[in-house]
């Protein structure tokens, strides 16, 4: 499974759009007068417009494992890196991987992750060549257990205030609201988003937590 589709809302649509076309060479493939699309390898990442909120969110983008030092020498001329304890880069041994995170104009929170487990297509160091897909969006809830068994997806990793549901290559990150995101410890909260994971067989599953509510755990659809 991967993430073919995330949408994902913003007060800033313009200043985010300049952002990624400067610093990580992502330019909309479409536009319209409340949304905006970019294609991050093999997945769409759709920001549309509001005015009710300002939300930003957690989410990850695979890099190439074999070009990662090469992506994070280049990507500290383009922006600051987020530290956490004096570090910049961030190791995750369970997940056999190594992350940065910076920030985006609207406050999201991004990471550039190598997952040493997969092996990509691509040792390609440029941008936006290096960026694989979408790998993770954070999903803070009120009741973690029972959001789980409403996605009906397989847990991947499981540390109790943190469940990684999904699939290596697309997996949802629930945390409780309030708990802090990593390495900001901002306060995690709600927004509205949805996404479509896609197989290799070409089933989908769309997960829909839409713009009419803030209660997540009743608003999700899946279907194939």
């Amino acid at each position: 499974m991967i993430f073919e589709e995330i949408t994902l809302k913003t007060d800033s649509l313009e200043e985010l759009l300049r952002f990624y076309e400067s610093h990580l060479k992502l330019h909309p493939v479409e536009r319209g007068d409340n949304f905006a699309t970019l294609r991050i390898g093999s997945t769409e990442l759709r920001w549309e417009t509001t005015d009710r909120w300002k939300p930003f969110y957690h989410f990850a983008i695979d890099v190439p494992p074999s070009a990662f030092t090469r992506i994070v020498k280049d990507l500290e001329t383009r922006l600051p890196l987020l530290e956490e304890d004096g570090q910049r880069i961030h190791q995750f041994l369970d997940w056999n991987a190594t992350s940065v995170y910076f920030l985006d104009p609207s406050g999201n929170i991004v990471e550039l992750i190598a997952r040493f487990n997969l092996t990509p297509l691509t040792k390609e160091s440029t941008f936006p060549q290096c960026l694989l897909r979408l790998s993770e969006i954070g999903f803070p809830c009120t009741n973690l257990e029972a959001e789980v068994q409403r996605l009906a997806l397989p847990v991947w990793k499981d540390y109790g205030v943190l469940k990684a549901v999904g699939y290596e290559t697309a997996l949802m990150i629930l945390v409780p609201e309030g708990r802090g995101w990593k390495p900001t410890r901002r306060p995690a909260k709600f927004f509205p988003f949805r996404c479509t994971m896609r197989a290799e067989n070409g089933t989908r599953l769309t997960f829909d937590f839409p713009n009419d509510s803030l209660n997540a755990t009743t608003k999700m659809r899946r279907r194939k």
